[in-house]
């Protein structure tokens, strides 16, 4: 697959591509059976502005994912480097016994910057309820771990290889 010339592989057969939500390059969903919420693993790509940080950017996102839920608890944040970072959160979607606790983990890497000096950064994104979110890490870090650059690769679309 490759998303904004960035490929990578998908961490097994359990996993299969859909089309990503408006502002993501890349999606894919588990398989199986989850009556609340399906897993996903998403790529989203964008610009960083020399001024900003990694840091400024991770609390974008989690406010954009707030926007989205009816509560949110903040889990660790680590600066991996200078150049990437990884955050953890709770988003609460719904209200009372419909609730549903979906953890998301990101992962951002900043690359060097291009020549209007803005930074590429990509962002990989696990989304699973909070008690399958363990089962699904090792999936995860297969799935960052997969990543490479395509210096040819132009389309913002995912494509299969």
């Amino acid at each position: 697959m490759k998303a904004n010339g960035i490929g990578f592989r998908l961490p097994g057969e359990q996993w299969r591509l859909v089309h990503p939500p408006k502002g993501s390059s890349f999606m894919a969903v588990h398989t199986g059976e989850h009556p609340r919420f399906v897993p996903s693993l998403m790529v989203a790509t964008g610009k960083l502005d020399p001024e900003k940080s990694l840091g400024q950017r991770a609390d974008e996102l989690v406010a954009e994912s707030a926007a989205f839920g009816t509560g949110i608890e903040l889990g660790p944040r680590d600066q991996l480097g200078q150049d990437r970072l990884f955050q953890s959160f709770v988003v609460t979607l719904g209200e009372n016994e419909q609730a549903v606790r979906v953890a998301q983990l990101q992962t951002m890497v900043r690359f060097p910057p291009g020549g209007d000096g803005r930074h590429p950064v990509i962002v990989f994104s696990l989304a699973a309820e909070t008690d399958r979110v363990g089962d699904l890490l090792d999936d995860y870090h297969a799935f960052i771990a997969s990543a490479s650059e395509l210096p040819t690769a132009s389309s913002n679309d995912p494509e299969v290889d």
